[in-house]
């Protein structure tokens, strides 16, 4: 006898409980047709961010790097719009960038991801930044590192005798904020100068 009491029939009783029953829908995770959220919690409502991360509050990614508008390499603000690098040179400049809205009104650069544009907007800042740009200004225009407004053969070698250890730079090309600075840069500016 199967589950309907049907003598010799072959309905049998499902996963959740239903005779005859399809039993866990696709994609489902469970018997009420939940799913699985980012973190695999069934039926949990976490999610990514904008920033990728599971459960995130969007604020990891700022300071990162992006594609702008203008297709050029450009950094994160606090509100996660992406602005060309050369903005970069604004932080720390002596005036409080704070009023965002991702156009005309510039970059919004107080919080503390970015040290409250460095100090710029909070006299008492301690230094603290987690996207470490106040550290150092960066090089604008991009991987421009003697400041001649032009990326050529000199500021390539500026960068090599860097890596090799036997020469500094005034300004960072540290543009993806991963600390170091190596052949990936230098490809990037040999890239830069056949474009030119």
């Amino acid at each position: 006898i199967d589950c309907t009491g049907d003598c010799g029939g072959s309905a049998e009783v499902d996963e959740c409980g239903e005779c005859g029953g399809d039993g866990i829908a696709d994609g489902a995770c469970d018997c009420f047709g939940n799913i699985e959220d980012c973190a695999a919690v069934c039926g949990g409502d976490a999610y990514e961010d904008e920033c990728g991360d599971c459960g995130g509050d969007g604020t990891s990614c700022i300071g990162n790097e992006c594609i702008s508008d203008s297709g050029e390499i450009g950094f994160f603000d606090c509100e996660l719009c992406c602005w060309d690098i050369e903005i970069l040179t604004w932080l720390g400049d002596g005036y409080c960038d704070e009023m965002g809205g991702c156009w005309i009104e510039g970059p919004q650069y107080d919080c503390p991801e970015l040290g409250y544009d460095c100090g710029d907007c909070n006299d008492e800042w301690d230094g603290g930044n987690s996207s470490g740009l106040c550290t150092e200004s960066p090089c604008a225009p991009l991987y421009d590192t003697n400041d001649d407004g032009i990326v050529n053969i000199l500021d390539v070698i500026m960068v090599v005798n860097l890596i090799l250890g036997i020469g500094d730079l005034d300004c960072s090309i540290d543009y993806d904020n991963d600390g170091t600075v190596n052949i990936l840069d230098l490809v990037m500016m040999i890239n830069i100068i056949l474009e030119g």
